[in-house]
């Protein structure tokens, strides 16, 4: 990769050389990982449980979408992600006040998903 997409991937919040890096040095593997999170369904399957106000099923897809974007080096997405693992870990949130929090990180989830996203799919064009 060059120093300028790795600049364009940091500007998403995406660590490349450190994914790299953990997949001991090959890159061809984290490209294809990091295509795969790029169609990663998981934060919309969490933000449409989260409508629905089942925190279960948001646990479990905030819980994935935290494990594959910290694999593939997306810290602006696993961050948040795993702030939102913590504030539903034990299920439907009582207080208000923590409802109104993790709508907030859901909110900034998507944000960072989407911003990873467009950021990958123009590293990287889709296969016609």
């Amino acid at each position: 990769m060059t120093e300028k997409e790795l600049d364009m991937l940091r500007n998403a919040g995406i660590d490349a050389e450190k994914a790299v890096q953990r997949l001991m040095g090959k890159e061809h593997i984290f490209l294809r990982y990091l295509q795969r999170f790029a169609d990663d369904e998981n934060c919309d399957h969490f933000l449409s449980s989260l409508e629905k106000k089942d925190y279960q099923e948001a646990f479990r897809a905030v819980h994935t979408l935290k494990g594959t974007a910290a694999n593939v080096g997306v810290e602006s997405v696993a961050d948040i992600a795993d702030i939102l693992t913590e504030e539903l870990r034990n299920g439907c949130p009582a207080d208000p006040e923590k409802t109104e929090k993790i709508k907030k990180n859901a909110a900034q989830l998507r944000c960072a998903f989407l911003t990873a996203q467009a950021a990958i799919r123009k590293f990287m064009p889709q296969p016609q």
